[in-house]
C-alpha cells in the first residue's frame, strides 16, 4: 500500500465521529469511546478485531476520582460481554463479565431478582489500577448499557476467524 493511501485512511478514520455507549449507575459513569477499527487494514486474526478505543471512567461517592485510558479492546470481548448482559436481563439472576485479555479493564455485574452490583477496574501497564465496587445496578441499567453497545458491535462487528497473527 502507498504511503498516501495509508495517509488518507488515517484522515478517515481521525475524522469519523467515535461511538459511544455509557455505564451509569448512582455516582458513577463509565465512557467507551470506540473510534474503529485499529488496524483496519486486517480482515482476520485478533489484530483484526482490535478496536481503537477511549475509557473515562468516574465516580463520586465519598472522594472523586476520574481516570482515562486508552486500551485495545477486543470486537469478541465486546460482543461476549454484550450476549451476557442481554442474558440477564432475560433472566435477571446470575452474572456478566467483560474480561480484557490484557487486563486493563475488568467489568462484573452480578444481579439477584433484577437488583445487584458493578464492580470492575482500568489498569495500565505499571502498577496504576483504580477499581470501584458495589455500584448499584438494576435491569434499567442492563438494558441501557445494551442499547449503547449494540450499534458499535453493528458497525464494528467481529471479523474473520480468531486465530493467533
Amino acid at each position: 500500500m502507498r504511503s498516501g493511501e495509508l495517509r488518507a485512511r488515517a484522515t478517515r478514520r481521525a475524522t469519523r465521529r467515535p461511538l459511544e455507549a455509557a455505564l451509569h449507575g448512582v455516582g458513577f459513569e463509565l465512557l467507551l469511546r470506540v473510534e474503529g477499527y485499529e488496524f483496519p487494514q486486517f480482515h482476520s486474526g485478533w489484530d483484526a478485531n482490535a478496536l481503537l478505543c477511549e475509557l473515562e471512567l468516574e465516580f463520586e461517592l465519598l472522594g472523586r476520582f476520574r481516570a482515562s485510558h486508552r486500551p485495545i479492546l477486543y470486537t469478541v470481548e465486546l460482543e461476549h460481554f454484550t450476549e451476557q448482559l442481554k442474558a440477564l436481563d432475560r433472566d435477571p439472576s446470575g452474572e456478566a463479565t467483560l474480561e480484557h485479555g490484557a487486563e486493563e479493564l475488568g467489568l462484573r455485574i452480578r444481579l439477584t431478582c433484577g437488583k445487584g452490583t458493578l464492580e470492575g477496574f482500568l489498569a495500565d501497564h505499571t502498577a496504576s489500577r483504580l477499581s470501584f465496587e458495589h455500584i448499584d445496578v438494576d435491569r434499567a441499567f442492563l438494558r441501557r448499557a445494551i442499547d449503547d453497545l449494540q450499534p458499535i458491535l453493528d458497525a464494528y462487528p467481529v471479523r474473520g476467524a480468531l486465530q493467533i497473527d
